[in-house]
C-alpha cells in the first residue's frame, strides 16, 4: 500500500474516519489493522488524520459546517481555491504537530458542474487532501479542545486524596474536559473513558483531561490500556507527546520535566522538541526511553514491567503491578498480593478459618465449601476409599490413592526458608524466604480460577507455578514421605510420589481461559498406619510436613 496512489489514499482516509466513528467492521476492519501493523506509511498517514480529527472533534466547526455546506449545495471548488490562495499569502502560524513523511495526493481539478454536490466519499477525500489548509486557516478561530463535556468516569480509587474537590471524587464520578488540572495528592485512581481507554494514576500526580482521547500529565505516574477503538490516544507532558497505536504503556513524569516511557504492549510514537531537539521515535513492546528535559536528549533504558500500577480494586484493596498472585496469601485471608495473615488458614474438616493447631483428625473425605473466601472453592481430607470430589462442580480425583484418612494441623499460610542444596530438578542462587502453603498430609484445596478472573477484571491467568516438597525434618527424617498431586477441573496434570525430606521440586502448569478449578493435594505416600522405629509406633502421616513454596498464578 502506498499513499502516493490517489485512489489508495482516498480509500484509506475513508477507512480511518469510519474506524474512528465505529463503522468499520468485517474484512475492512481486518485489512485496516494489517495495514497499520505492517506499513509505516499507513501509520504516518493515520497519525496525521487522527491529529486533524482531534483538533476539530466535538465542534460544529469546521467539519460539521463543511457537511452542512455540502448538503446545501454551497460547497463548490471556489472554496478550495480560496483556501489555497489564503494559505499562500497568510502569515506563518506556529503549530505543534508531528511531521510525517510527505504523502503525494492527486491534484484537485474542477468538476464540470460547479453546482454538483459532493458525495460523502468525496467529502472524506477533500478533508484529507486539504488537511494542511484547514489547520492553518481554522486553527486560529477554534479552540483545540472544548471544556465542560463528559468523556470518562472515575471507575475506582484506593486511598485517593484529591486537592480542591470537596471530597466529591467518588467511584462513578463523571470526568469532564477542562483547563483546570486534577491533583491527586496520594493514593490511586482509575479512569475509564467512553472509548474504553483506561488510565491508572498513582499519586502524587497532576493531570488534565483535554479531550476524549487527549490527556496532559504535568507530573506523576500513569499507566494506560488503550483498546483498538481508541487508537491515536495522546498523552502530553511538559516536553513531549506520546501517541498510541493500540498499546499498554506507562509514563513517569517528573516535576523537572524528565519523562520515562515504558511500552509493555503494542507500539507508540514518542515526540519531543525539548531544548530545540526534534525527536520522533517509534517505540515497540519491551522498549523504554528517558527524556532528559535539561538537554533534550533521550536515552534507552530497561523496560520495567512491574514499575506501574496497572489495575486496582477497592473492594479487595487489590493493587496490581504485574506481579504474580500468591495462593498461599489467599489461604491466609489475603487478596493474593501480600495482605494475608501469616500462620492462619483453614480447618480442612470444616472449611472454617482457623489459626489453632488442633492435632490429628480423621475425615470421611467430605468436600467442604469455604464460604468465607470466594476465591477458594473448597477443602478436603482425601482417603481414596470412596469417590473423591474435588470441586463444587463435582469433579472427581480418580487417581486418588488409598490413604489413612487422617491429617494433622490446619492448612496454613506461612513463610519458609528454601535451601538451594535441597532442589532435585533445579537450582536457586541462594537460600530464599518463600511465601508457602503448608499442608500436612492428607489435605487438598481447590481454588476457583473464574472467581479470581472476575476479581482481576481483564487480567488473564496463564500458568500456575510453584516449588514443592517436605520441610526440613530434624527429629525423624527417615519417616517423612508424601505424594503431591495437581489437578485442573479434576484432571491430573502433575504428580510426584515418594517425596522425602530435603527434596524440593519445581512445577509449572499452563492454564487456559476455560480452566475453572485448580486443586492441590498432598497424601501420605501409602505408608502403613503403624510404623515401628526404635521401638516406637508412628502413624502414616508422621513427619509429612508438606509445602507448596511460592505457589503463584502468573498473570498477563
Amino acid at each position: 500500500m502506498t499513499m502516493k496512489d490517489p485512489k489508495t489514499s482516498q480509500h484509506f482516509c475513508e477507512m480511518i474516519l469510519k474506524f474512528r466513528d465505529g463503522q468499520l467492521s468485517g474484512e475492512d476492519l481486518q485489512q485496516f489493522k494489517v495495514a497499520l501493523r505492517s506499513n509505516p506509511e499507513a501509520r504516518s498517514y493515520y497519525i496525521e488524520t487522527v491529529l486533524i480529527h482531534t483538533i476539530f472533534k466535538g465542534r460544529k466547526s469546521p467539519l460539521q459546517q463543511m457537511e452542512i455546506l455540502a448538503s446545501n449545495n454551497t460547497l463548490d471548488w471556489q472554496l478550495w481555491d480560496a483556501l489555497a490562495m489564503q494559505e499562500n499569502t497568510a502569515e506563518p502560524v506556529q503549530i505543534e504537530r508531528i511531521d510525517p513523511p510527505q504523502i503525494e495526493m492527486a491534484p484537485l481539478s474542477k468538476p464540470v458542474s460547479a453546482k454538483q454536490t459532493p458525495s460523502k466519499t468525496l467529502l472524506y477525500t477533500m478533508i484529507c487532501s486539504a488537511a494542511a489548509f484547514l489547520i492553518l486557516i481554522l486553527y486560529l478561530n477554534y479552540s483545540p479542545f472544548e471544556p465542560g463535556y463528559q468523556v470518562a468516569v472515575l471507575s475506582d480509587s484506593i486511598d485517593a486524596l484529591w486537592a480542591n474537590t470537596d471530597n466529591s471524587m467518588k467511584k462513578g464520578t463523571p470526568i469532564l474536559t477542562g483547563s483546570k488540572p486534577l491533583i491527586l495528592r496520594d493514593g490511586y485512581a482509575q479512569l475509564r473513558f467512553d472509548n474504553q481507554a483506561q488510565l491508572t494514576i498513582k499519586g502524587p500526580a497532576e493531570f488534565q483531561i483535554l479531550d476524549s482521547d487527549v490527556v496532559k500529565l504535568n507530573y506523576g505516574q500513569l499507566y494506560s490500556v488503550i483498546p483498538p477503538r481508541a487508537y491515536g490516544f495522546q498523552i502530553y507532558t511538559r516536553e513531549s507527546k506520546i501517541i498510541d497505536l493500540g498499546t499498554e504503556f506507562g509514563i513517569q513524569q517528573n516535576i523537572n520535566g524528565d519523562t520515562e516511557i515504558h511500552v509493555l504492549k503494542g507500539q507508540v510514537v514518542f515526540v519531543s522538541k525539548a531544548m530545540g531537539k526534534h525527536i520522533n521515535l517509534d517505540l515497540a513492546a519491551g522498549s523504554a526511553r528517558k527524556l532528559i528535559a535539561a538537554t533534550g536528549e533521550t536515552a534507552e533504558i530497561a523496560c520495567k514491567e512491574e514499575m506501574f500500577v496497572r489495575q486496582i480494586d477497592s473492594a479487595s484493596r487489590w493493587i496490581w503491578k504485574g506481579q504474580p498472585l500468591n495462593l498461599a496469601d489467599i489461604a491466609g485471608g489475603g487478596n493474593g498480593f501480600g495482605t494475608g495473615t501469616i500462620d492462619t488458614g483453614f480447618d480442612p474438616l470444616t472449611g472454617m478459618p482457623s489459626s489453632e493447631s488442633p492435632g490429628t483428625r480423621k475425615s470421611d473425605n467430605t468436600y467442604q465449601r469455604v464460604p468465607s473466601n470466594p476465591l477458594i472453592d473448597g477443602i478436603f481430607v482425601p482417603n481414596g476409599q470412596t469417590q473423591q470430589i474435588v470441586s463444587s462442580q463435582r469433579h472427581v480425583f480418580r487417581e486418588c490413592p488409598v490413604t489413612s484418612g487422617t491429617t494433622y494441623h490446619n492448612l496454613t499460610n506461612g513463610v519458609r526458608i528454601l535451601s538451594p542444596e535441597a532442589f532435585q530438578d533445579s537450582t536457586v542462587l541462594a537460600s530464599q524466604s518463600a511465601h508457602s502453603l503448608l499442608m500436612h498430609a492428607n489435605v487438598g484445596i481447590t481454588y476457583d480460577l473464574q472467581a479470581i478472573r472476575e476479581l482481576l477484571q481483564g487480567v488473564q491467568i496463564v500458568r500456575f507455578q510453584s516449588k514443592l516438597g517436605l520441610e526440613d525434618v530434624f527429629l525423624r527424617p527417615a519417616l517423612s514421605n508424601a505424594d503431591f498431586w495437581i489437578l485442573v477441573d479434576g484432571k491430573l496434570k502433575y504428580q510426584k510420589t515418594q517425596v522425602k525430606a530435603n527434596q524440593l521440586f519445581s512445577v509449572v502448569i499452563e492454564l487456559s481461559d476455560k480452566d475453572r478449578f485448580l486443586t492441590l493435594v498432598v497424601t501420605d505416600g501409602k505408608d502403613p498406619e503403624e510404623r515401628i522405629v526404635d521401638n516406637m509406633t508412628y502413624p502414616a502421616i508422621d513427619c509429612d510436613w508438606c509445602m507448596f513454596a511460592d505457589p503463584v498464578l502468573i498473570l498477563k
